[in-house]
């Protein structure tokens, strides 16, 4: 590339061009000047904070990871210290109190006259508790080992209270249970920490969400004749339990490890066990498979904790917050870790892991990433996808850790303190080396004797750090290694306007920006240069990219006489007149390269609402730069769209989903996105279709009390109006007697009276009114016929069908002098051309005008975004807004989520519809709150707790006793 002045530049930019370790390939490599791939720039290589233990800190220990959770609503559940009970702390009291066993007095007190059993409860079973989750049915798992050596899965329902249910776990499979995590689809992983003493390695299960043991696949058969599947299922599929096989051994997992200590699940199956191993303590990523029909696991990815923390703490100064004890250094294990993952649109197993120090006063975070290829899918079940730990330097203090655990909730890690649970912040303590020195590779100019012009840096180089540079030159490449190397001015000055290329966005942090060097002595055609990196140990000089300019444009030899050549002998005036050269060159570089601000793809962020203006559009403030990009490299495909179902889904996708890309406005548009998408149910499309015109008149309406009915052949308008007359007789004198049913006279049924004329409206005060509509719902199949007529819609049917009033006189018999005069058949007349128009209209055309240019918009609620109120109500408010503005102009609409219920009649099963977790699905039971909530849209306890013996419930007779004396006390 080129500026205007025809100067060229060589670009140092990524790891390759750098030439320095980064922390992926090789973790807290010893170098120091490492890559860091999280910003894409080098840095001097980052220390952890070390936080030392105080004397009076208590050190935590593997046996005080017991287990803990938090459900839906915020609530926190743990095994207490006696590993006996479990404990609880309410998210709205925030009181601590025991939830498991109930204690005898609590038990004993029940309300008079209640059923309750004849002897006193006995004393509850003494079993030790290990091992605790809340699955996402809203199911309390704890593991529990009974005094005789039996083991046991404790189950809560935490929606319908009362006593667990204990899963008694087969006796032939002996089982300690260490921890137990979330798997995906609500199942749970349990992890066997195993008996070396009798030869068992540990090992653990995967429960399905009916808390059954998943087969492993090669152990499954279908029966002969059975259904089975055409293909492999995925790794995170749900095997079926096969009832001709008790479980064994053979359908747990080896956990790869000496002495597991804890289990953490991957949204896509994988599996993080942690362990313990003399003095080495591991984090091994085992990901499941499913290949020619066999579940395989193999380990994809390990982290040594110990030689991590070590090198971690290498060359740190201890520091201590309170006073620093004579604490011995202990072997350098991890008790617990816990998995976040990202949030947005990446692969399901990207994300933060978090492990605790082997003092238990903080944790490590490790990024769980992936290299994808290009091309492969996200999920492919043939082969493990190419994944690493990558070690991260933060400081994540714990204070007062009990040592309980770590636990993922709410996309946040938390630990125990205090009897609390508090979340894991990461602080701003950054440690770096001292310094460190780069050395670049050659740069060729293909000119001998060139003079390099000036080094531009874009990077940061805050207060107490600096970035010296040394440069070597020669025509000769061989010669340039051994060259001296010779000192060229320090990175001091930094550009007021920017970079010195054109619209490149600046950033924000200190001393960010682009540094520029005027190279004094760099002559020759291969260049090489060398920085140093100096910082105080809190701050390091962070460097994105080098441009190395080549050769000079001299104002001074271009535009000045020659007599000022000769008489600047120590180059003043060429480094005068190069400040002149620096300034213009950015003003005319920004005038020829004018033609980036059209282009979305470069122009600067503060010009797309100037580009978004040339469509008319104003850009809504709160889309970020990506979505914007997005919106006007794909306008015109938007604007042809707009008023059409997609363009509408379109619209309310951009501008409500956290994931948008390329695929919103491709041939598939939002059904790229699966059934988790913006849908739009036109009300047309969801009607009542009468069966009667297919020839099926059997159709009844669902609210009418349940009664053997026969049928009979359907009346259709071919058979007449006397047919239609004999049949409603008939109907009627039946349902007087209170006999309701169609069909032919029986044998011995005397003959009802036949009608003279059949109304097509009910009348005022009629009292047959009610069989009336009865025969009209259920003999003739059609929809509830309004009170009123609308002559003006049954004058434009006719218009449009018969064209000319000669023809409808010709088909009705009629004598009408227009169209304008035709009136609607009440009573129904004789004609069978006017039978079959009538009928045809008050089935399908009456109804299909009646739901036309009426839709619904179907939001979708984000994972877990039900228990924030607000963003929910204030998500709605941007869909319908959206919806307003895109929407045809003839046409209404409402919006709403799509936990608004499946209802019968207004949704169509497979377009509007999802099977999801049913009714324990905390989306649709978000907590009720007083003055907030909206009756059948909240959650209410229908029972009281087992312990709750401090409060009543309020019954029918209590609250007309209040309201009575409330009555006489306002009298």
């Amino acid at each position: 590339m080129k500026d205007v002045n025809g100067t060229r530049y060589h670009l140092l930019l990524g790891q390759d061009d750098w030439g320095v370790p980064g922390t992926e390939s090789s973790p807290l490599t010893n170098d120091r000047v490492v890559w860091n791939a999280a910003r894409n720039e080098v840095s001097l290589r980052a220390k952890t904070f070390r936080f030392r233990t105080g004397r009076s800190d208590r050190i935590p220990s593997a046996s005080d990871h017991r287990g803990a959770a938090m459900d839906h609503y915020g609530n926190w559940y743990w095994i207490d210290p006696s590993e006996r009970a479990i404990v609880v702390t309410s998210s709205g009291s925030r009181e601590t109190a025991t939830f498991w066993p109930v204690p005898a007095e609590a038990r004993a007190e029940r309300e008079t006259g209640a059923f309750g059993p004849a002897a006193p409860d006995a004393e509850p079973p003494r079993w030790l508790l290990s091992g605790l989750a809340v699955t996402d049915d809203h199911y309390l798992v704890a593991g529990a080992h009974g005094d005789d050596g039996s083991v046991r899965l404790l189950v809560f329902d935490l929606f319908g209270g009362g006593e667990p249910i204990q899963m008694l776990w087969p006796g032939v499979l002996p089982l300690r249970i260490r921890d137990i995590a979330l798997a995906p689809q609500g199942g749970l992983w349990i992890l066997d920490r195993g008996d070396p003493g009798r030869g068992i390695r540990g090992r653990y299960w995967r429960l399905d969400r009916h808390l059954r043991v998943v087969r492993r696949a090669s152990s499954t058969a279908s029966a002969p004749g059975g259904f089975s599947p055409s293909a492999p299922a995925p790794a995170s599929s749900e095997q079926s339990v096969e009832p001709a096989r008790p479980v064994d051994a053979g359908d747990a997992f080896d956990a790869l490890s000496g002495d597991p200590i804890a289990i953490e699940g991957l949204p896509d199956g994988s599996v993080m066990v942690l362990d313990h191993a003399g003095a080495e303590s591991r984090v091994r990523l085992i990901r499941h498979m499913t290949s020619e029909g066999a579940v395989t696991s193999a380990q994809v990815a390990e982290l040594s904790v110990s030689r991590f923390q070590e090198l971690l703490w290498e060359g740190t100064r201890d520091e201590a917050m309170g006073s620093p004890g004579d604490v011995p250094e202990l072997t350098p294990h991890a008790f617990d870790v816990a998995f976040v993952p990202d949030a947005g649109c990446p692969w399901p197993w990207t994300g933060d892991v978090f492990l605790t120090s082997s003092h238990g006063n903080q944790a490590f975070r490790v990024r769980l990433e992936v290299d994808q290829p290009a091309g492969a899918p996200p999920d492919a079940p043939d082969a493990p996808p190419p994944v690493r730990l990558v070690a991260h330097t933060d400081y994540v203090p714990m204070r007062l850790h009990a040592g309980l655990g770590l636990v993922t909730a709410a996309g946040r890690v938390h630990y125990d303190s205090g009897g609390r649970w508090i979340p894991l912040v990461i602080q701003q303590r950054p440690r770096f080396e001292a310094e460190g020195e780069i050395e670049t590779r050659s740069f060729d100019s293909r000119e001998p004797g060139c003079v390099w012009h000036k080094l531009d840096l874009d990077g940061a180089i805050p207060g107490g750090a600096s970035v010296e540079v040394w440069s070597r030159a020669n025509d000769e490449q061989d010669a340039l290694a051994l060259g001296a190397w010779q000192r060229e001015p320090a990175f001091t000055y930094r550009r007021r306007d920017g970079s010195e290329l054109p619209f490149v966005p600046q950033g924000k942090r200190e001393g960010e920006g682009t540094w520029e060097v005027l190279l004094q002595n760099a002559r020759g055609r291969y260049l090489q240069l060398r920085l140093r990196l100096s910082g105080d140990g809190v701050r390091s000089p962070s460097l994105r990219a080098l441009r190395v300019w080549y050769p000079r444009f001299s104002y001074r030899d271009r535009y000045l006489p020659g007599v000022y050549r000769d008489h600047d002998v120590s180059g003043f005036l060429e480094r005068f007149m190069a400040n002149f050269e620096g300034t213009f060159t950015a003003i005319e570089g920004r005038i020829a390269a004018g033609q980036m601000l059209f282009d979305v793809r470069s122009c600067p962020p503060e010009a797309l609402d100037w580009l978004a203006s040339w469509f008319g559009v104003l850009l809504d403030p709160t889309w970020d730069d990506r979505r914007r990009r997005l919106f006007i490299r794909h306008a015109m495909q938007f604007f042809q769209m707009r008023g059409t179902v997609r363009g509408l889904r379109a619209a309310v996708a951009l501008a409500t989903s956290e994931c948008v890309d390329e695929r919103l406005f491709s041939d598939e548009g939002a059904d790229a996105y699966g059934p988790f998408g913006v849908r739009v149910v036109e009300q047309f499309r969801a009607r009542e279709f009468p069966g009667a015109l297919l020839g099926d008149a059997s159709g009844r309406d669902p609210e009418e009390t349940l009664a053997v009915v026969d049928p009979g052949e359907p009346w259709k308008p071919s058979d007449g109006l006397g047919a239609l007359l004999e049949r409603y007789g008939l109907f009627l004198d039946r349902w007087r007697r209170g006999e309701p049913s169609d069909g032919p006279r029986r044998a011995g049924e005397p003959e009802a009276p036949i009608p003279e004329t059949f109304r097509t409206r009910a009348r005022v005060g009629d009292a047959d009114a009610d069989a009336w509509r009865a025969f009209v719902r259920g003999v003739l199949a059609l929809p509830d016929l309004p009170d009123g007529v609308d002559e003006p819609g049954w004058r434009g049917y006719l218009e449009s069908r018969y064209r000319s009033i000669d023809a409808l006189r010709a088909a009705h018999g009629t004598d009408a002098a227009g169209f304008g005069a035709v009136m609607y058949p009440d009573p129904l007349a004789g004609n069978a051309r006017l039978l079959d128009d009538w009928y045809r209209y008050e089935s399908a055309v009456r109804p299909t005008r009646r739901t036309a240019h009426r839709f619904t918009v179907l939001v979708p609620v984000p994972p877990g975004g039900a228990a924030d109120e607000a963003a929910l109500r204030e998500r709605l408010r941007v869909a319908e807004r959206v919806v307003a503005l895109e929407k045809p102009a003839h046409t209404t609409f409402n919006v709403m989520f799509y936990w608004a219920m499946f209802r019968v009649g207004r949704a169509r099963l497979g377009h509007d519809t999802l099977v999801d977790l049913g009714g324990r699905a905390p989306d649709l039971l978000p907590p009720a709150v007083a003055g907030r909530s909206y009756l059948a849209q909240a959650y209410v306890a229908t029972a009281l707790p087992d312990g709750a013996v401090d409060r009543r419930r309020i019954s029918e007779s209590t609250l007309q006793k209040v309201q009575g004396v409330s009555q006489e006390t306002s009298a």
